[in-house]
């Protein structure tokens, strides 16, 4: 799954997943070591990847995880985020995989920040 979410600079975004088994519920799964689905990689506007990664999400409750990524202030957080997120399916062992494609761009008449 693909997923767009749209930001401002230092707005915290939560990315959520929902683990499910072959039947379509709710369910817990596992892969490479992890209970819980990682967010492998955070793209930054540059091209670059975040240091800050991989990151294991937080357990709401049964196949459910979410992480909250806060946008970078000024330039450094305008353009797209890319989120890459894996974890195993429950009852299959298969591999899963989202990726979230965060728009951030300046507010209407609320900025100042130089581009150049």
């Amino acid at each position: 799954m693909t997923a767009s979410i749209f930001a401002n600079p230092s707005q915290t975004v939560s990315l959520v997943v929902e683990t499910t088994n072959s039947d379509g519920v709710r369910a817990d799964g596992y892969l490479d070591g992890y209970d819980a689905p990682v967010v492998t990689s955070l793209w930054l506007p540059s091209g670059s990847a975040s240091s800050s990664f991989p990151q294991t999400m937080t357990q709401l409750g049964t196949g459910l995880y979410y992480i909250n990524i806060t946008i970078p202030s000024g330039s450094s957080g305008v353009g797209s985020f890319i989120a890459d997120i894996h974890w195993g399916q429950p009852g299959t062992g298969l591999a899963r995989a989202d990726v979230y494609i965060i728009n951030s761009a300046l507010p209407f008449g609320n900025s100042t920040v130089n581009l150049a």
